[in-house]
Parts: C-alpha cells; sequence; structure tokens
C-alpha cells in the first residue's frame, strides 16, 4: 500500500476540518443538478430498489477511499468516500424507522 493510500484508510477523523472547508465541491457539486430540486444521487435512490441503492453508496465510498490521492486530492476523495458514508447512514436511518412505523401499524 502507498503512503497515501495508508494515509486515506488511517485516522480519517484528523480530515474532518479540511473536509468542512470543501462545502460545495462535495456537498452539491454543480454538475449533478439534474433539475433544480433534484440531484443524480436523488435520481438514482429512486429508481434502484433498496439493495441497489444501497450496494451503489457502498461501492461508492470504497470506490473513493481506495482511489484516494492517485486521481484527485487525498482530502477530496476522503470527503466523497465520507459523503457516500453519511448519505448510507441516512438512508438505512429512514428505512429503520419506516421498519418501525410499519410494524407499529400491525
Amino acid at each position: 500500500m502507498s503512503d497515501g493510500m495508508t494515509e486515506a484508510f488511517r485516522d480519517t477523523d484528523r480530515w474532518t476540518d479540511d473536509i468542512k472547508r470543501a462545502g460545495d465541491l462535495i456537498n452539491s457539486p454543480e454538475h449533478y443538478a439534474l433539475f433544480p430540486d433534484m440531484e443524480a444521487i436523488e435520481a438514482m435512490r429512486r429508481v434502484l430498489s433498496v439493495e441497489e441503492y444501497r450496494g451503489y453508496l457502498k461501492g461508492c465510498s470504497l470506490k473513493y477511499r481506495l482511489r484516494a490521492g492517485k486521481k484527485d486530492d487525498t482530502l477530496k476523495d476522503i470527503a466523497k468516500a465520507m459523503k457516500y458514508e453519511e448519505f448510507l447512514k441516512e438512508f438505512e436511518e429512514e428505512c429503520k424507522g419506516l421498519a418501525r412505523h410499519r410494524a407499529e401499524l400491525q
């Protein structure tokens, strides 16, 4: 493993401040805006099954961690990976909430 790769998998907490500064380049890049009210990630969420979407998010996170520092800046790649991990966490929480709601209805 190269030093950049080792760094990418080591302590990602130390990147947090730099990642927060990356701002819109990671959170809402213009090139992913399909419509004024929808980004590509939302369109994918709507057309993929639960398992497909979950796999997509995991795969994207892994992709950015594995390539960290090889294509873009290491911090940018780690920030992108963390963004997909955030999407996955939010999605999992939403799925749990829906499961609880369904159980309450029975």
